[in-house]
This record gives structure tokens, sequence and C-alpha cells, in this order.
């Protein structure tokens, strides 16, 4: 936004033709200056400290007594119709001379306070009160000077092939569920374990297709906000083709095997304890009549949604992070609020990575001579950690590639290792041989009352 009276000329040129006070500073990398309309009153505070104690009989004064930053106050009014222009017309006057202002503030720039008798450099506007009336606008602005301090900066004369200057980098935290789950899957797990339990009927998918795939009907759907984002992501659309039509013996093992597995089963099983247990779906029905198939739309939509809702307390439980660059590097993490150092280094004989992390105190506490990787947090136990935290945080590698991957039948299989982009670091809190564990719990959360 422009602002007031602005004109991008030299400052001795624009103050020739001053016989007042105006202010200037930069906005948008543009030098402006300001004019007020009526300035009531202009106050400067210049003020020191000195020693209250007794001064050593030749000592010098300015050992004793300190300037502090001038403050500048002042107070005026704005009219609605003015002889310095705003170049936003179209707009309110006084309410663009309230934003500029606050701008100022708030972005804390700069400002010189000129006059006809001197030129105060380096003030920040820190307090402003408005007195707003029908046709005027009272101010009073307060400035306080900073000071500014020029320090030559020292340059090292190094070399950027010197062996002994590491990369030094700090990896990419990523959203765990987004990263290591497949949401797609997810449902279509979920969408397959309520056909095989009965909780569907008949045509009832072909119904919700009908609903989502239309505009006009999409927004008339009374849905949560997680269902909003899922259905504005065309998740639930594709889950539903992928759901019914892909057998899910077998297939599950390809995507988040043990979420996907524990989905699967916890709603087949616990549509036989009904009699123990009360469910908390009832059986989604397929409608002729739009609006019912709409509000039903709804309520499968939010189930989904839940879903999701429950499987994302897993942040609260894991942390994932990724190498941002392809080179050898030495990346730096805190855990248990000790620092670790993983330093990566590629072996150009076999394509591989290793890597090498080590404590604050330069002792090694974890090796992988070769960087291959997990396929999916279900295979991480005791057995395969990269190593455990003081407080018992544990690490783990995963390849986030190896699961789309067909390895067996690919004869470029180091396509998969030879990219550090595609590694992981999975950091837990908890006890990976409970992992099945905490997924039925969350996953009981949703289904039971």
């Amino acid at each position: 936004m422009k602002v007031l009276d602005v004109i991008q000329k030299d400052t001795t040129s624009k103050l020739a033709t001053k016989k007042r006070l105006v202010l200037r500073t930069t906005l948008d990398k543009i030098q402006t200056y300001i004019d007020l309309d009526l300035i009531l009153a202009m106050s400067i505070s210049l003020s020191s400290v000195v020693s209250t104690y007794p001064l050593v009989e030749g000592d010098s004064i300015s050992d004793h007594m300190y300037r502090q930053p001038n403050t500048i106050t002042l107070t005026g009014t704005f009219s609605q119709n003015s002889l310095f222009s705003i170049a936003n017309s179209s707009e309110n006057r006084l309410k663009n001379i309230q934003r500029l202002f606050e701008r100022i503030k708030d972005e804390r720039l700069f400002v010189d306070i000129i006059s006809i008798f001197n030129a105060r450099l380096n003030y920040v506007l820190y307090n402003i009160s408005w007195g707003e009336n029908a046709n005027t606008l009272d101010y009073t602005f307060s400035f306080k000077e900073v000071y500014t301090a020029k320090v030559d900066e020292v340059v090292y004369e190094v070399s950027s092939s010197d062996d002994n200057l590491p990369d030094v980098t700090k990896p990419l935290q990523l959203d765990f569920t987004d990263t290591l789950l497949d949401w797609n899957e997810i449902d279509a797990v979920v969408n397959r374990a309520l056909q095989d339990a009965g909780l569907v009927e008949e045509n009832f998918w072909f119904g919700v297709q009908n609903v989502i795939s239309s505009d006009a009907v999409r927004t008339t759907l009374v849905i949560t906000s997680i269902g909003a984002a899922l259905l504005a992501k065309g998740v639930i659309a594709s889950a539903i083709t992928l759901g019914i039509s892909v057998p899910v013996i077998g297939w599950i093992a390809l995507g988040a095997a043990v979420v996907a597995a524990s989905l699967y089963f916890l709603i087949t099983a616990l549509k036989k304890k009904v009699e123990t247990k009360k469910y908390r779906i009832e059986v989604f029905k397929y409608y002729e009549d739009d609006r019912k198939m709409q509000a039903e739309t709804s309520r499968y939509i939010n189930f989904l949604g839940e879903i999701h809702t429950q499987l994302e307390l897993l942040e609260e439980t894991a942390k994932v992070y990724q190498f941002q660059a392809n080179v050898a590097q030495t990346c730096l993490l805190t855990i248990d609020n000790n620092y670790y150092s993983f330093i990566v280094t590629k072996n150009n004989t076999t394509g591989y990575w290793s890597m090498e992390i080590q404590d604050m105190h330069d002792n090694v506490v974890g090796q992988v001579s070769s960087m291959i990787g997990l396929s999916n947090v279900g295979d991480a136990n005791d057995h395969n950690k990269i190593f455990v935290g003081s407080s018992g945080t544990t690490v783990y590698l995963i390849n986030t590639k190896l699961e789309e991957a067909d390895i067996y039948n690919d004869s470029d299989n180091m396509k998969y290792y030879d990219t550090l982009e595609n590694f992981v670091l999975f950091v837990t809190s908890i006890n990976m041989n409970e992992w099945s564990n905490l997924i039925s719990d969350i996953i009981n959360g949703t289904l039971l009352v």
C-alpha cells in the first residue's frame, strides 16, 4: 500500500519546500516521507544517568555519566479531508492513517524525525494513542532513539576444498503420519473392513461417489473440518475405489502394514463382539433420496475423519527427520536433551552410504556400515535400532522408497540406497514391541463407546 504524500526524491530537495516537520521511513524498500496534518505539540526529552557515588579527585565524569536514548512525543490531529493526499482514495483516509502508523510500530521500522531546526535519526515508534472522532483522528506518537554501532566483520581466509571443514546440516523435520502412513491405503483398508464386516449396504459406495462427485451437492454436506480436508484432497474418492477393488489379504503388507492390519482386523473382529461392547458405528445405508444420501455420506466422511484424528495422536510419540542433501555431511540432532552428530559418508566402492553417531564428547554411540533402512515402522524392533538415547528414546533408519519398491525384480535396486533423501530417521519414545497395542488402543477409542 502506498502512503501519505509519497515523493521519491532526494532528501535535500524534499525538505527545501517544507517549512514543517516530516517523518521519513522505508516502506517496501522505498524511502517514504509522511506529512502530519496538524501538530499541536512536540516534546523532546534528553536525559542522562549520573552516578550517585562520590568521584575520586581527578577522575573523569565521563566514566560516571551515561546518556539515555532520547524520546520524542508528538500530538496532533488528522482530518478526513486534507491537503496531503492518500494514494488509495477509495478507502477511508483515517483508516489508512491508522493502518500506516500501526504498521510502522508493529514492524519496528526506523523513523527519522526531520524539522526545519534539526534531523533526529534512528527512532522507533513504540507507543500510539488514538482518539477517534466523527471526522477527525487525534493522535499521540511516542518515539525512542535506538543506538547503532558499526562493527567490522572479520573475514577468514579458508578454502572450500579444505577437508577439515565438514558440511554441518540440520535435518528437515517431517510430519510423521503423512510421511510414514499412506492415508489412501489406510482409508481403503477401512472401507474393505466395513464391507467384509457387513457394515455397508449394497450400493452404498455408489451413492457416496455420486454425492462427492457433484460440486453443487458437496457444498451442502455437513462435515467436520478434518472430513472437509479429506474430501478436498480427493483422498476419500480414491480410497473408495481402491478399498472395494483390491483384496485385503496380501495387499495390506505393501502399505502401512501394522496400522492397516490393525484397522482391518479390529473392525471385522469388533463386529462380532457387539454382545459385550457397544459398537459406535451403525451400518452405512444407501438411500435413493438425495437428502438422506447426503446425510449418510456426511456420517461416513466424519467417521473416516475421526480415525485420521485418532491416528494423528501418533505424532506425540515420534518424530521424523530427513536428510536435505545428497552429500556427505554431519547432521546435528537433539535427543533426550543431548546433542548427537550423525556423520554420513559414502563408500565410493560399494555405492552405499554409511553413518556413525557420536555424542557431544565424540564417543561413538551407533554405527551403520551400509545404509539400507527398514521398509516401514512396522518392521522396527529391538534388533534393528540404531541406538538408544539417555532417557530411552530409540532411533531407527527407514527407507521411504522400499515400501513401494519391487527390489527382487528390479535390476537397478541400488537406486533405492544411493540417494540420502530416501532415508529418514525415525525417533520414538515408545517401545516398538508395543506398537501394535498402541494402534489397537487408538482404533478402539474410535470404534467403541
